[in-house]
């Protein structure tokens, strides 16, 4: 019983941990002034 209990733990700490192999990365956008009087803001914002 107390192999059973091991066993499941090792299966079900296997099957949580697949996902994390298959992750992409996120991107993130944001809205901002790229151009004209507040370019520089823009060139922060691409930093």
């Amino acid at each position: 019983m107390k192999k059973l209990g091991i066993l499941s733990a090792a299966a079900f700490g296997l099957m949580m941990s697949a996902p994390v192999a298959f992750a992409d990365d996120i991107t993130i956008s944001v809205v901002g002034p790229m151009t004209g009087q507040l370019a520089t803001i823009g060139d922060q914002f691409k930093q």
